[in-house]
């Protein structure tokens, strides 16, 4: 066993070889990279801003689980090795994560099994002890939206009088996760006088 200890000031690839000494001429060799040490990690959207919170639908159109592409953004002093980071999810049967080591994309994906939240933690491997965490939340999505007016009650209305209107929200997958909706009238009904009180 032996201990490496990097004290200079250059950076790149070293090669370490191990032989036996028993006549046999075993070797072994190993690939040492000697880089700048990570400053910072941080994951990125496609814009460019840096991502802390995550929403993806349990499963969207088709049924397919929702994804999301993200950047791992690693940053440090000269020659910092921008692939000495991994990816890791705290709860891998509702988030599934996988980082392309060329591109440094990570692709966050949903499970189409359950609802719930998840950790996602990009860790720089260099031994700096860097990191950064995503919360991921993973929801019902809205299969379908039922307007009906107030039992025994219909959708016309007399000038000067009113009608309640609900909205009832449906999923496919159990219970919708966001109840909220929000209402809108056309530029015809603006126009007739129809508010929403």
């Amino acid at each position: 066993q032996i201990t490496l200890t990097s004290a200079g000031e250059k950076y790149g690839k070293a090669k370490v070889t191990i032989a036996s000494t028993d006549g046999s001429n075993k070797k072994a060799v190993c690939n040492v990279t000697v880089s700048g040490g990570i400053n910072s990690v941080e994951m990125q959207d496609t814009a460019g801003k840096k991502v802390s919170s995550l929403k993806l639908f349990r499963a969207v159109g088709s049924g397919a689980p929702e994804s999301a592409v993200l950047k791992a953004v690693i940053k440090g002093s000269e020659g910092v090795n921008p692939a000495a980071c991994d990816v890791i999810s705290s709860n891998p049967a509702l988030v599934r994560v996988s980082l392309n080591k060329q591109t440094n994309e990570i692709l966050v994906s949903a499970s189409d099994r359950s609802t719930g939240k998840a950790t996602v933690t990009l860790k720089a491997t260099d031994g700096s002890g860097r990191k950064a965490s995503c919360s991921v939340t993973v929801s019902n999505p809205v299969s379908r939206i039922n307007i009906a007016p107030k039992a025994g009650a219909t959708r016309y209305v007399v000038s000067g009088k009113s009608v309640q209107l609900t909205a009832t929200l449906e999923t496919e997958y159990g219970k919708v996760s966001n109840q909220k909706v929000t209402w809108e009238l056309s530029n015809t009904a603006t126009g007739m006088g129809i508010a929403i009180n």
